[in-house]
């Protein structure tokens, strides 16, 4: 046979996956696998991308002059024409297209179906997507496993052109009983799972994306539009199927251009949750409305309000106000973003969504329009509470409040202390922010201030931002450390409530080995909080048992530090005798590739590298004899 010429033109068959049908092309031409890329110009190391984006290596042109054919014949061999829909043009010529597959293949070991190798000697492309479960024709579980030794089959071996496992050399037609379930029929997710895959690998519906700047930007929109409802506006809090986590992350994407795209594994997902058909999927245009509704949401995080409160100095600009680093405000049970404070009338202002900011976590607005009119005409506080159905509490905070921001007609000698400290702030950090009492309650009781005093104090610009920093912003988490401490604190200050030092050491025990069972690490929250105390507690009154669980998880990382040497070096002696079978030499890179065990791993692991050494020294000897 001529170099650059093939004397057998194989076909691919229905389904076939492309790596497959270059295997058996090799097998029938009495060639190697490697040597046929090499006529064909493809890259070995890299033949694995050929089931999923042909582009990245190869435009097959060389392929398909060599089996005279037209290269269209490839389509349906590997999922590369779902990229080209699917994918902006540099993506499809990058490695980056493998984050659009996330999920989605088993790269690593060939699968199959027994009895479809019988029918036909041909290994399926759809075989490889890992929602696949059983074969749709024969209802047998797929396998990438040797019937009688149970090795999980390479990815790329001439040995599954034989139907014989790469290893003991055992038909992989045969049907093991033990280690396979036959169903008693399809499920019908299966089914549908077929067709939608069948359904994409032969869509001819293009991408309309003009209204984007690229693919991934639109198929972005296209989900946050068909899971908003297809509404025209955009709105935050009425997105189903998508987690708050990954709504974020689109839109992040979408504002930047950069980071966190869709995938091929979302997108099937959505499909399957919404009922739709791939090809009207597609179809869908989104309106620019809508599309601006969902820039104009992004743009809320760099757009500052301006402040609302009449008699503040800063009134209608927006050169005082200040953020909060809170992600949410919940205020009168409606949750607002975005939250700002005016460092001047320390008036609070957020927003949901797309509405316009407004006034939250007070109602001094209101009060400037009710309260402050009684105010002026000389009413008593005793009077506003009765005329406007409020408390004493507020009509005084509104009375300190006005009278501090000073206010035309209102008195201020009547709210101010005798005499009046000249940092209120340092008495304010002494208070605990976070603690069971309310800030008022401590202030009275450390500092021996009343309502009036307090309200005083608190109006002052200092105290102002330090509170919207460590109460606001803590906020979010209060509740969860109230639990925490509520937990926690039986232990710690009633230690002769603890149990007998025996019980506690069994427990740890218990906790140890069920850790040790699931293959998880020991870690001390969820320990301690399963005998619930704190680490502190028991390293008080019992240092020993601590020393003890210190002790048992450094057994278990050397357990699990063993175990994972002791898979990694089973996956480079598979690697090896697999490339020695085939005649090629067992160099770092190729024991690397096939095994997928890192070079740095076995440089920086003794055991390891002492094991590939060997077996390459082991390798020379036998060559040399």
């Amino acid at each position: 046979m001529n170099d650059s010429t093939l004397t057998i033109k194989t076909r691919p068959y229905q389904g076939e996956s492309l790596t497959a049908f270059l295997m058996r092309t090799a097998e029938r031409n009495h060639i190697s696998y490697q040597s046929l890329l090499q006529i064909a110009d493809i890259k070995y190391t890299r033949s694995h991308h050929l089931d999923f984006n042909p582009k990245y290596i190869t435009e097959l042109d060389k392929l398909a002059s060599l089996l005279e054919t037209d290269k269209a014949i490839f389509q349906n061999s590997s999922f590369g024409h779902i990229t080209e829909v699917l994918l902006d043009v540099d993506e499809q010529h990058s490695i980056s297209y493998n984050n659009f597959f996330f999920k989605l293949f088993n790269r690593i070991y060939r699968r199959f179906c027994p009895m479809c190798l019988k029918q036909q000697n041909s290994y399926l492309l759809f075989w490889q997507i890992n929602d696949y479960k059983v074969c749709v024709h024969h209802g047998l579980t797929l396998t990438s496993k040797c019937p009688s030794c149970q090795k999980d089959q390479p990815y790329i071996s001439l040995s599954l052109v034989r139907l014989e496992c790469y290893s003991c050399g055992e038909k992989l037609t045969k049907y093991n009983h033990v280690f396979q379930k036959l169903a008693s029929e399809v499920t019908r997710e299966q089914v549908n799972l077929n067709s939608l895959w069948n359904t994409l690998q032969n869509i001819n519906t293009q991408l309309k994306y003009e209204k984007a700047r690229s693919k991934s930007e639109y198929l972005a929109l296209l989900i946050l539009f068909i899971c908003s409802g297809k509404r025209e506006e955009y709105d935050h809090s009425n997105v189903e199927f998508l987690t708050l986590d990954f709504k974020c992350r689109l839109l992040s994407f979408i504002d930047r251009r950069e980071g966190y795209k869709p995938t091929l594994h979302q997108l099937i997902n959505l499909i399957l949750y919404t009922n739709l058909e791939i090809s009207n999927l597609l179809k869908i245009e989104i309106p620019t409305q809508f599309i601006e509704s969902v820039q104009r949401y992004n743009k809320r995080f760099s757009e500052v309000p301006v402040c609302q409160s009449p008699w503040c100095p800063s009134y209608q600009t927006s050169s005082t106000m200040v953020r909060t680093k809170m992600k949410v405000f919940k205020w009168e049970g409606i949750i607002y973003s975005a939250v700002f404070m005016c460092s001047c009338c320390y008036v609070k202002f957020a927003r949901k969504g797309n509405q316009e900011y407004r006034e939250v976590g007070e109602s001094y607005l209101w009060a400037w329009n009710h309260v402050l009119p009684l105010l002026r005409r000389g009413e008593s506080e005793t009077n506003i509470i009765s005329d406007l159905k409020i408390t004493r509490y507020k009509a005084l905070k509104y009375h300190v409040y006005f009278s501090v921001q000073n206010v035309v007609d209102i008195n201020l000698a009547r709210n101010t202390p005798e005499n009046p400290i000249k940092r209120p702030i340092v008495y304010f950090k002494k208070l605990n922010l976070n603690g069971n009492g309310s800030i008022i309650g401590q202030a009275r009781i450390q500092h021996g201030w009343g309502q009036r005093v307090y309200f005083y104090y608190l109006f002052n610009q200092e105290v102002q931002l330090y509170l919207f920093d460590a109460v606001e912003l803590e906020r979010e988490s209060i509740n969860k450390v109230k639990v925490k401490n509520t937990k926690t604190r039986i232990t710690e200050l009633n230690p002769s409530l603890l149990p007998d030092k025996p019980i506690l050491l069994n427990l740890i025990n218990e906790y140890v080995q069920k850790k040790n069972e699931l293959g998880e690490s020991i870690t001390d929250t969820h320990l301690y909080r399963s005998m619930n105390t704190t680490r502190k507690t028991i390293l008080k009154y019992y240092p020993d048992l601590v020393n003890y669980v210190e002790q048992e998880k450094i057994m278990q990382k050397a357990n699990q530090t063993r175990s994972l040497e002791d898979e990694r070096i089973k996956r480079i002696q598979e690697s090896f005798d697999l490339i020695t079978t085939h005649g090629e030499y067992p160099s770092y890179e190729r024991i690397v590739e096939i095994s997928e065990v890192p070079k740095k791993y076995i440089r920086t692991h003794p055991r390891v590298k002492e094991v590939f050494l060997n077996l390459r020294r082991g390798y020379m000897v036998g060559e040399k004899d």
